[in-house]
C-alpha cells in the first residue's frame, strides 16, 4: 500500500484499473473482487491502508470488497490469501455448472497448488524471505 513513486497514490491507481476494466470489459466489475494491498512492511503502508479503507466503505459499489493486506518481502499475511484462494478453487470445483468462464481441469493439480511443503518460500517463524532449491 506504498506508492513506489512520490506522486502517486493507491487510491487513484486503483480508481484508474476500475475505469479501464470499465472500457475493456464492463461486466468484470460485477464480479466478486478482492484488493491484495502489498509492500505492508514499508512506514506508510499501515496509513495509506487506513484512508483506503476509508474510502471502500464510502462507496457503495466497493464497501464489501475484501481486503488481503500483505508483504510478499516478509511472507506477512500469505496464508490468508492462500486460504481464500484455496476456498475459490475448492467451490468452483464443486459447482463446475456455475463457472463463468470455461477452465482447465486443475482438479488433480489442487493439491499441489496449495500444499505448503512444495511453496517456494520458507514459511518459519523468522520471517526470512528464503528461496528454496
Amino acid at each position: 500500500m506504498a506508492p513506489t513513486e512520490p506522486d502517486r497514490n493507491p487510491w487513484d491507481d486503483f480508481m484508474t484499473l476500475r475505469e479501464e476494466l470499465e472500457l475493456y470489459k464492463p461486466l468484470l466489475l460485477q464480479r466478486e473482487s478482492i484488493l491484495i494491498a502489498n509492500k505492508m512492511d514499508l512506514p506508510e503502508a499501515e496509513s495509506n491502508l487506513k484512508k483506503f479503507k476509508k474510502k471502500l466503505m464510502k462507496d457503495e459499489q466497493l464497501q464489501h470488497m475484501r481486503v488481503f493486506p500483505i508483504s510478499s518481502l516478509g511472507n506477512q499475511d500469505l496464508h490468508s490469501l492462500k486460504e481464500h484462494f484455496r476456498d475459490i478453487l475448492e467451490s468452483q470445483l464443486k459447482e463446475p455448472e456455475q463457472r463463468e468462464f470455461a477452465a482447465v481441469d486443475m482438479s488433480d493439480q489442487y493439491e499441489k497448488l496449495f500444499d505448503d511443503e512444495n511453496d517456494p518460500y520458507d514459511d518459519d517463524s523468522t520471517g526470512d524471505y528464503d528461496w528454496k532449491e
